[in-house]
């Protein structure tokens, strides 16, 4: 599996297209890791705001806070 960029437990933000409330800033938490077909690496997050667990491409997120 290629590097992990985050860590189960780690807080991210939401960093991808607007397509809902512009400028929000979505908040969930890293419940697990996925590597899919050509080597692309996925999270899955539970986000607070809505209640929802997606899977979601790692470039789309960002970590809350520095390690």
């Amino acid at each position: 599996m290629a590097d992990k960029l985050f860590d189960i437990g780690d807080l991210v933000y939401y960093q991808g297209f607007e397509i809902f409330e512009p400028r929000k800033r979505y908040i969930g938490v890293i419940v697990g890791c996925n590597m899919y077909a050509a080597g692309m690496l996925h999270y899955t997050v539970f986000w607070f705001d809505s209640g929802l667990t997606t899977s979601i491409y790692h470039d789309n997120i960002i970590l809350v806070y520095e390690k």
